[in-house]
């Protein structure tokens, strides 16, 4: 097996994610449609960006612990807290929103989404903020890797 090839191959993984948060981060700052679409999209979007780059440091400081690109991860997990943000709010719009006559249960289920991963959201954003402190004292990212996850309120409580 060809070391440059397993190189190449984990080096284009890495910038197939980085793409790949960039594009989340989008669906994070954007209004997309329906109240429950919108609340799954959110929810998704969020950890999948925050597990992705958690992932992809990980084999970036195993393999390339020389060449990391730091300031990209510093700037992505900071976009990543805006877009975290911008999303709670769209959530709580939700949250605000009048019931539908003609839509109640979706919209009620809506409601009940939203205020689980609305917090689930302040949860994730309170860990990015204490990943970006502890960089911006240390210069060196601590992060959970993806077996080292805790349930968060909405898994604790989901049905």
């Amino acid at each position: 097996m060809n070391n440059n090839s397993i190189k190449e191959d984990r080096n284009s993984y890495i910038s197939s994610s980085k793409e790949a948060v960039k594009q989340l981060i989008i669906v994070l700052k954007k209004k997309i449609g329906d109240s429950k679409s919108e609340v799954l999209a959110k929810k998704n979007a969020f950890i999948y960006a925050k597990d992705i780059i958690i992932d992809i440091y990980g084999i970036d400081q195993a393999y390339n612990n020389l060449s990391i690109d730091s300031d990209w991860y510093k700037n992505s997990l900071q976009d990543l807290v805006i877009a975290g943000r911008k999303s709670k709010k769209i959530l709580e719009d939700i949250l605000k929103a009048e019931i539908d006559e003609k839509n109640q249960t979706k919209d009620i289920d809506a409601k009940k989404e939203s205020h689980m991963y609305v917090l689930e959201l302040l949860e994730g954003i309170a860990e990015l903020e204490d990943i970006l402190k502890k960089y911006d004292e240390s210069g060196d990212f601590t992060m959970k890797k993806k077996q080292d996850f805790t349930a968060g309120f909405a898994e604790r409580y989901a049905e």
